[in-house]
């Protein structure tokens, strides 16, 4: 008698979208279905990561969804789908994960939620840390003991507290509130003027129905050096792959998001990495934004995007595989990836489309290879529609 053929099922990945344009994000499928796993998709209708041709399936958030209908949407998607992982791609959607863990709807049946509630505590790690870990305002001062190295700063509603501290650590000062996406709540100050305009319209409550709600604005001494991100997987509080990515190029400068990076490791970022993922946690896929002080060469922590991060789709290539890793580690066997580069390796990334968009004669598209995904016809297509809607 003939045996019958072995059936392999791919263990399933849902990512869970909320913002349409995140570039970024449409990179992610196709390096998570390369790793290994079945891919899934919960978004919005016309988000630029539908485009992706590596998609098994798809599930759409009503238009202009609230906080209500996404639950309902998500919840939807994790019942019929039954994924291993769900994966954040932006900073809303961690949130979004994060109240639902914390706060069963009143509409939701208990054992409903309980069910979502330790899929996403599988998925994040330590549910109680989740908004503190992206809260500018309480991460500072609650991560002193760790030991992780912040700028001074102070956390304060009173415009007279933040020129007092301008006054003693001198200009620019940064500003930011509690949360922010790609720039857009964080302020550089440097003159009396600025800190008090940028002061008034930070400090002025936002009306969001999801959590962290810290009131006030926290002002950091500003740090003369360059912006470095620590893209990385971890399981239960323990990093499994990492590597830094040096800003060379950001768009808007100077806080916006990367178009090109500096890819190597660096010891001590990844030491500080370390102990903010132990005390945290953490499980899945992030990204620690740094600042590395160019008098001293210490890095120090400005935020923590608890989200798959760009370049990651890149990771297969570099041989440092985030997808590969998480694929493993959630299965409890060996990573199949090395942990990160060697000590002298260094990669020059030029994401694609950011930097074209950012400028199509750019010197760094001459001169080094691009990412282009010429591999997936509609995604690239997609990101041809962008470039004309913005030129």
């Amino acid at each position: 008698m003939s045996s019958l053929p072995l059936v392999t099922v791919r263990p399933r990945l849902l990512f869970a979208v909320s913002e349409t344009r995140w570039l970024g994000a449409a990179r992610f499928p196709k390096a998570a279905r390369d790793a290994g796993w079945e891919v899934a998709l919960v978004t919005p209708r016309g988000a630029l990561i539908e485009s992706s041709r590596s998609l098994s399936h798809v599930h759409h958030l009503p238009a202009g969804a609230d906080v209500a209908q996404w639950t309902h949407a998500i919840e939807r998607a994790i019942v019929e789908l039954e994924p291993h992982i769900v994966v954040p791609c932006d900073d809303m959607t961690f949130r979004l994960l994060a109240a639902l863990a914390h706060v069963r709807p009143q509409t939701m049946d208990p054992a409903r939620h309980a069910q979502l509630a330790r899929l996403i505590e599988f998925s994040l790690g330590t549910p109680a840390h989740y908004f503190l870990s992206v809260d500018k305002l309480r991460l500072p001062d609650a991560m002193r003991g760790v030991p992780a190295r912040f700028a001074e700063s102070v956390s304060t509603r009173s415009l007279d507290e933040a020129r007092a501290f301008a006054a003693r650590h001198g200009f620019p000062v940064v500003l930011k509130r509690c949360t922010s996406t790609g720039g857009n709540g964080v302020a550089i100050c440097r003159t009396p003027a600025d800190l008090e305009a940028e002061f008034i319209r930070l400090v002025e409550p936002r009306a969001t129905p999801v959590p962290p709600f810290s009131e006030g604005v926290l002002v950091q001494r500003w740090l003369d050096g360059h912006r470095l991100f620590q893209p990385a997987v971890a399981w239960q509080g323990r990093i499994i792959a990492a590597w830094c990515a040096e800003v060379l190029e950001c768009h808007p400068a100077p806080k916006g998001p990367a178009c090109v990076r500096r890819q190597h490791f660096d010891p001590r970022v990844h030491a500080e990495v370390e102990r903010l993922v132990a005390a945290l946690g953490m499980s899945g896929l992030f990204s620690i934004e740094f600042i590395v002080e160019r008098a001293t060469g210490l890095p120090h922590v400005l935020e923590i995007n608890r989200r798959a991060a760009p370049s990651m789709h890149r990771g297969a290539f570099l041989r440092v595989d985030m997808f590969a890793a998480l694929l493993a580690v959630s299965q409890g066997l060996p990573s199949p990836t090395r942990a990160s580069f060697e000590p002298d390796e260094e990669h020059i990334d030029v994401a694609f489309p950011q930097e074209w968009l950012r400028d199509p004669d750019s010197a760094w598209i001459a001169r080094y290879p691009t990412d282009v995904p010429w591999d997936e016809p509609e995604l690239l297509a997609s990101y041809q529609r962008l470039w004309r809607e913005r030129a």
